[in-house]
């Protein structure tokens, strides 16, 4: 997670003030680099990838049935670095997450450029986990999940005596309860060691969560504290509630255990002199919170809202409150999270590639940008927090809230008050979306910067100024200083936009830095702004290059499963470059993809805004640049409509694999993971978060009131370990959502066929009323080996053609030309199967 410096961290009121120290030396420090590597250019044919992995470590109380997250992980996890230090050949790296409950797992060194080199991934996978497991004690166990089910929820945490501590007088309480606070009452009813732990600080305030889940590293309790100053009160994040048929109406959260005692003593306190008035007047240093929580996302608060009724009227008294009624940002019919962890302490999984050079790392970066919410929503995985079912299925929104640092002058609540300035004494702008959040600009492929004099544009340059459609806000002086260093304005653009940000963790011994050796101060800011790409410049002094990182998906719960999504990933950015394929769509329509990714179901019930003609025009072909509405299946599949073809992406992936030479048992193998994919896609399998939200509607202890008991998450993570330790009947238990070829050998296949069979033949709650129904639509994409029947031979076949084909006269060669060797091949973009609608 970003960048991980050891020192002594600056409080805010200190780290604020050097704020524009930070800008103006990773500036520097960027152009730097920008000199020494901006002309450079790597081998092609051996660019390195690699996977990020974030695992929760869970702690199974047989005799209670009751599944915690584990703060054990930071022990596993020291003797996991250990290893990767000291043994030969180490085939992972181990870092700290967030939260102390997650390990972050890559590959010991980078995946190779060679197509065999895929087959590696998902074994490399199996090895993490396995190594995790060996570190762990007994009752402990490691899952793939994106979101823990009860995270924030009572007794989530193990060892279970850590409570959340929140000063009373720092929560964002209804002002008319604060105003019965009285500290000499308030000392009678709480002992001595309860006051003193109530004057420990906290860095998130959280009503739910112990700063005890943080991990130590001084970066993660900075980070938290920091956002909650620089925003003026805490994150405030509202989900809708699922509603099932005995959920309440409305739906109101109770009052949490770590502020249960004092609010319903001072709810009942008598105060002969207020007046309902005073309520909307109240501005207490807490009352910030009031102006606090964004009202631009769909699933977040607005907090400029009246205080309840209940509470105005100041006669009336009510025990049991609920928490709608006591914390102003808390909404009727959502579930309200109010700190960091309970989005960075979800868990995603990211892919990073090289790029031979700036231009090839920019048109990949233009590229997948309209990619993100696609397979944002293909990885769902997030259907429930803290106890509850909600009706979201991802962790995007939750996440970017839960970090989202903007005051109410940046996210547009209010105007500024005279005189309220950043500490340079510029004015506080509003800036449209949190530092976590899908990017805000293309990039352009860029001039070619290896010539001695900066060239346009030859080659890939679709991008026009009308695909950049959404307000940029950007710091004009940076800019200005970029573009006299002679970069191009798009890219100065996107660097200044970065630094709009001020960076939350200032180390006091790293403040000075050498300049011409060092992106500390750079990389400060680019670490904190979590986009769903990230445009990575060059460590200095290596020869590593440019970079693209790939933020959006969900972590899956099975190996397989994030194997393949990190396969398709690759294998379509290779499929970009080859066929030079054109995705460029506006970013407003890739932001609207984001919010309808995140939907409940989006997969089976949702459309998504995709450029109907993405391949390179023809000589005298006029262009088409419309985008248009799709199901997943159709982006991913293809389809024939009135207007032709739309060969969907695995489609074309088939077409780049065509052209490379590759063996009949390579190709088998990744038949498996493409399979999967085109099978999420259409609906075949569910996602993550529908078999996880189905399996917790179907358990024996759900009372359908939306609340998961503790034995339904106690028996979801021994079903995930079953799966990861390959117990057939757990294997048989998740075959809904990875298929049946992602988990069973063929010998196993055989042996529970009747089994998987009855399975599979389960109705799913809600499909047919919610899969969308396309009677026009045709499925192109069938498998690999189906698309490479005609075209795919063995070598020694290929090796007999030849020399048959010397045999042949003259008149025969033309046939030769378009021989099925994929060595040979060129681009075929219309095999006998189908047409492509152009």
């Amino acid at each position: 997670m970003g960048l991980l410096s050891l020192g002594t961290p600056m409080t805010w009121e200190d780290a604020k003030k050097k704020s524009d120290f930070v800008h103006g030396h990773g500036i520097t420090q960027f152009l730097n680099v920008w000199d020494k590597v901006s002309k450079t250019k790597k081998d092609s044919e051996g660019l390195l990838w690699g996977d990020e992995i974030e695992y929760s470590i869970v702690n199974i109380d047989k005799y209670n049935k009751v599944a915690r997250l584990s703060l054990n992980a930071a022990e596993a996890l020291s003797n996991l670095q250990e290893d990767e230090l000291l043994k030969e050949n180490y085939q992972a790296s181990w870092k700290p997450e967030y939260a102390k409950y997650m390990i972050e797992g890559t590959p010991g060194l980078p995946y190779g450029s060679k197509l065999v080199d895929l087959l590696k991934v998902e074994k490399n996978m199996n090895l993490r986990r396995q190594l995790i497991r060996e570190k762990l004690g007994d009752n402990d166990i490691v899952v793939s999940i994106t979101a823990f089910p009860t995270l924030g929820a009572p007794d989530f945490l193990y060892p279970n005596y850590y409570r959340p501590n929140p000063d009373p007088k720092l929560i964002s309480l209804s002002p008319e309860l604060f105003k019965n606070i009285d500290d000499t009452k308030y000392r009678e009813q709480f002992s001595l060691e309860e006051i003193l732990n109530n004057m420990k600080p906290s860095c998130s305030q959280s009503l739910f969560i112990p700063d005890q889940a943080i991990t130590d590293h001084a970066r993660f309790p900075t980070l938290t504290a920091n956002i909650r100053k620089r925003r003026g009160s805490k994150v405030a994040i509202n989900l809708p509630i699922y509603r099932d048929h005995l959920t309440p109406t409305p739906f109101r959260e109770p009052v949490p255990e770590s502020i249960a005692s004092f609010v319903d003593y001072f709810a009942n306190q008598n105060d002969k002199n207020r007046s309902s008035d005073d309520a909307t007047n109240f501005s207490p240093i807490n009352s910030s919170a009031s102006e606090g929580s964004d009202n631009e996302s769909i699933y977040c608060h607005s907090l400029n809202e009246p205080i309840p009724e209940i509470l105005k009227n100041h006669h009336q008294h009510k025990k049991n409150l609920t928490l709608p009624e006591v914390i102003e940002p808390a909404k009727e019919d959502h579930v309200y999270l109010d700190c960091m962890c309970f989005g960075m302490g979800c868990s995603c999984l990211q892919v990073t590639f090289q790029a031979s050079d700036i231009q090839e790392a920019r048109f990949i970066y233009d590229a997948l940008a309209p990619v993100t919410p696609i397979l944002l929503a293909l990885s769902a995985g997030a259907p429930a927090y803290k106890g509850y079912l909600v009706d979201t299925d991802c962790r995007w929104n939750v996440i970017s809230g839960s970090v989202d640092d903007r005051n109410p002058i940046e996210r547009g609540l209010r105007e500024a008050k005279p005189g309220e300035t950043k500490e340079n004494g510029e004015p506080f702008i509003k800036i449209n979306k949190s530092r976590y959040d899908s990017i805000d600009s293309y990039l352009s492929v860029g001039p070619d910067y290896t010539s001695d004099e900066p060239q346009p544009c030859q080659g890939h340059c679709y991008y026009k100024e009308k695909y950049n459609d959404i307000d940029l806000v950007y710091d004009k002086d940076i800019y200005h200083n970029l573009v006299q260093h002679g970069i191009d304005e798009l890219l100065a653009r996107h660097i200044a936009h970065l630094f709009i940000r001020d960076p939350l963790v200032i180390f006091n011994e790293l403040l000075i830095q050498d300049d011409l050796n060092s992106t500390d101060h750079f990389e400060n800011i680019q670490s904190t702004n979590w986009q769903t790409l990230r445009f990575k410049l060059p460590p200095p002094n290596t020869d590593i290059g440019w970079r693209i990182e790939f933020r959006s998906m969900e972590v899956q719960l099975t190996d397989f499963a994030n194997a393949a999504f990190s396969i398709f990933l690759l294998l379509l950015t290779r499929t970009i470059k080859n066929l030079n394929l054109n995705f460029y769509i506006p970013i407003s329509k890739i932001d609207e993809n984001m919010q309808v990714a995140q939907v409940r179901d989006a997969l089976r019930t949702k459309k998504f805004w995709f450029r109907r003609n993405v391949l390179p025009l023809k000589e005298g072909e006029e262009e088409d640049d419309t985008c248009e509405l799709m199901t997943l299946d159709q982006i991913i599949n293809g389809f024939t409509d009135e207007k032709g073809t739309f060969p969907g992406l695995l489609f074309l992936v088939c077409e780049y694999l065509s052209k490379s030479k590759i063996e009949k048992d390579i190709l088998d193998q990744l038949n498996r993971y493409t399979t999967f994919i085109s099978k999420r896609a259409s609906g075949e399998l569910v996602t993550d978060a529908v078999w996880i939200r189905e399996f917790i509607t179907h358990h024996k202890d759900y009372k359908h009131d939306s609340k998961i008991h503790p034995t339904i998450v106690y028996d979801l993570m021994n079903i995930l370990e079953g799966v990861n330790q390959r117990r057939p009947e757990d294997l048989i238990n998740i075959v809904n959502t990875v298929g049946v070829d992602g988990i069973f050998s063929k010998e196993e296949k055989e042996k529970y066929i009747n089994e998987i069979k009855s399975k599979l033949e389960q109705p799913q709650k809600g499909r047919e009323e919610t899969i969308i129904n396309n009677s026009i639509k045709k499925r192109v994409f069938k498998s690999l080996n189906n698309y490479y029947s005609k075209k795919v031979k063995c070598e020694a076949e290929e090796e007999e053609k030849e020399e048959k084909e010397k045999q042949k006269e003259s008149n025969t060669m033309e046939a030769a030309s378009t021989s099925s060797s994929p060595e040979l091949q060129k681009p075929t973009i219309e095999p006998e199967d189908i047409k492509l609608f152009r």
